[in-house]
């Protein structure tokens, strides 16, 4: 018998990086186990769920001096929030959409920030409602983007 811990569970995918690296090789049989505050066999449900970094990109400006000349990355990681928090009310009950800023885009706030990031993790009963979600999430950053005069990059999973 042989035990692997398996590290990064919540958003890093080290099961991902493990399997790659070949740790499992000449496995016939898995029997996984998730930590609990009940030690018990359940066949529960469990939630598909991924996570995705955007990336917007901007001009940098004086905000005392010149503040016309700059396109917040800033402002457009606020508007794809706002945006995704009115999609709250139009997709299923059960699917979780958490965020958190990886890049605020320095910590001078009379500087127009030229790069800001957002990561977001989309928990639901099934992996096409979570594939569904960021397709629609996916339209709320480019809109930011528009509306913001910046451009947008995504990646699934990771850190930034």
């Amino acid at each position: 018998m042989i035990y692997f811990g398996t590290p990064a569970e919540e958003g890093g995918g080290g099961k991902t990086f493990m399997a790659r690296d070949g740790i499992f090789k000449g496995v016939d049989f898995v029997y996984t186990w998730h930590p609990g505050s009940i030690n018990q066999m359940r066949s529960n449900h469990m939630a598909a769920t991924s996570s995705k970094v955007y990336e917007f990109k901007g001009v940098a400006a004086h905000a005392g001096a010149a503040p016309h000349l700059g396109r917040s990355a800033l402002d457009a990681c606020e508007l794809m929030n706002v945006g995704a928090n009115y999609l709250r009310e139009h997709i299923p009950t059960d699917v979780r959409m958490h965020y958190a800023y990886q890049d605020a885009g320095g910590s001078a706030p009379n500087i127009v920030q030229a790069h800001a990031a957002l990561k977001y993790i989309v928990r639901a009963p099934y992996i096409t409602q979570v594939t569904e979600t960021f397709e629609r999430l996916d339209k709320i950053a480019q809109g930011a983007a528009l509306m913001s005069g910046t451009t947008v990059t995504a990646r699934t999973g990771g850190l930034l």
